[in-house]
């Protein structure tokens, strides 16, 4: 079933997928239609809800709102492909079925994205709440700054439900894909041929609760990370083999080191992505280093050598602008112990 709305010529498609959601979905789509910020359209999908989600989405009388209804569920990734297809905006914003969007979340973005125009996609923080939408003490602060296409080797770097997109760029990258992480591999697809960044405020409540993703999830949600991990190594032309490549999977944000790896293993793997990027250029160079120094801080902290001033220092993954005076001081310290 589709509804069409009036707003055939809306700056902004703001796009929710909705399956099962009945407990949560009406406070998404209220802060929506209550945004500060008015030209853009609503697109929902609802996934093959088999509760009272379709019912609520409908209780709702706007003609901002477009309801896309599938049969059968199809997959998020899917759903957000098919939303790239009918969004109709400028610019394609995202929020969850579960998640709140602050009444100004539309306004900071579309403002940040026109004074910007050479930034194709960007996010920024969200304040985590319960079940109940009680806030919690956290708030999920993404990096900013203009290092991110070199720290997506590493980790996600967007908060998904409070992203933008300039639409056209996702179209060209060849949107979403119909696998786990499919918002990861579309951003770095993005970020081979555009700029991205994060604002620093929050844009979003991101709801946790215990219908959210279990362990068994988040397991194959961390493989099919090592797998973008895995295409963005060989955009380096560096083809590792199986234990090499653990070595740069357990870098990833969120993974272990190895605990029978050593230090210098870790020291070649770095100094191995800095030679290829150095010789390919597939990161800006300055940024890449400041990303990799930061790895190589990391590892002095977590295998405390007694040389590690010296290997800080001394080594070719050291920068000089990206080492704080706590991290010299400590390391220092250890000198004389």
């Amino acid at each position: 079933m589709l509804w069409k709305s009036n707003m055939d010529n809306a700056l902004v498609t703001i796009f929710i997928p909705v399956y099962n959601a009945e407990k949560y979905v009406h406070a998404a789509i209220k802060s929506i239609l209550e945004q500060s910020f008015t030209d853009f359209e609503l697109l929902i999908i609802n996934d093959g809800s088999t509760d009272n989600s379709l019912k609520i989405i409908e209780s709702f009388d706007d003609p901002r709102i477009r309801i896309i209804s599938n049969e059968v569920n199809i997959g998020i990734g899917r759903a957000r492909a098919l939303a790239v297809e009918e969004a109709k905006g400028k610019y394609l914003a995202l929020l969850d079925a579960d998640d709140i969007a602050y009444p100004d979340r539309i306004q900071k973005q579309v403002d940040f994205m026109e004074l910007n125009p050479s930034i194709a996609a960007s996010s920024g923080f969200a304040d985590v709440i319960d079940e109940n939408s009680v806030r919690t003490n956290t708030t999920i602060k993404v990096p900013v700054g203009r290092n991110l296409p070199s720290l997506l080797l590493f980790e996600y770097v967007f908060v998904n439900p409070a992203s933008i997109y300039v639409l056209d760029a996702v179209r060209k990258a060849g949107s979403y894909n119909d696998q786990l992480c499919e918002d990861y591999d579309l951003l770095v697809r993005i970020s081979r041929n555009h700029k991205i960044a994060n604002i620093a405020v929050p844009l979003i409540q991101y709801r946790v609760h215990k219908d959210g993703i279990s362990k068994k999830k988040l397991s194959q949600m961390y493989e099919q990370a090592a797998l973008i991990l895995e295409k963005q190594l060989h955009f380096l032309k560096i083809y590792p083999n199986r234990k090499e490549f653990e070595l740069y999977r357990s870098l990833m944000v969120g993974q272990k080191l190895i605990d029978s790896a050593t230090l210098e293993e870790y020291m070649n793997i770095l100094l191995t992505l800095l030679k290829h990027n150095d010789e390919l250029g597939t990161y800006e160079k300055t940024q890449f280093k400041s990303v990799i120094s930061q790895k190589w801080q990391d590892l002095i902290k977590h295998f405390q050598p007694k040389n590690g001033f010296f290997l800080l220092f001394k080594s070719p993954l050291f920068s000089a602008k990206d080492t704080s005076f706590k991290t010299f001081r400590k390391q220092f310290k250890n000198l004389f112990k």
